[in-house]
C-alpha cells in the first residue's frame, strides 16, 4: 500500500536532532478513520516523503519534482551506535563516549545472556 494519506493536521513541535535531522511532533484533526490510522501505523519507521501545504490540501504538482529516497545505509549495528550516542549527548556528554559506548554495549549482552536457555 504505498498510496498518500492526505488528512489535515498542524506541527506542534519542532525540534533539532544530531546530523540536522529533525523531530517533528504532528497533531491530526479530530475524526480519523480507522482505515487511515491503520496505514500511518504500518509506516511508522519507514523511509518517506512529508509534504506540508499550509491552509491548502497538497497538489499533484507539490509532488512531481522529489527525488528518489536513499536506501538504508546504516547496519543495525551502525543505528544503535548514532541512537547510543545520541542518549550520551542528551545526558550531557559526560567522560568519553567510546568506554559509555562499551560500558552500554556490555550491559545490553548482559540482559540478552540472562534470556538464554
Amino acid at each position: 500500500m504505498n498510496e498518500p494519506v492526505q488528512i489535515p493536521a498542524t506541527i506542534e513541535r519542532c525540534e533539532s536532532r544530531v546530523n540536522s535531522a529533525l523531530k517533528l511532533v504532528i497533531l491530526s484533526q479530530e475524526g480519523r478513520t480507522d482505515e487511515q490510522i491503520a496505514r500511518f501505523s504500518t509506516v511508522v519507521g519507514k523511509l518517506g516523503w512529508l509534504v506540508f501545504a499550509p491552509e491548502r490540501a497538497v497538489d499533484v504538482s507539490d509532488l512531481s519534482n522529489l527525488p528518489e529516497l536513499p536506501e538504508e545505509t546504516k547496519s543495525p549495528a551502525q543505528r544503535l551506535r548514532s541512537v547510543i550516542y545520541i542518549e550520551w549527548k542528551q545526558r550531557g556528554s559526560q567522560g568519553d563516549f567510546e568506554a559509555y559506548y562499551r560500558q552500554k554495549i556490555d550491559s545490553f549482552i548482559d540482559q540478552v545472556k540472562l534470556n538464554l536457555v
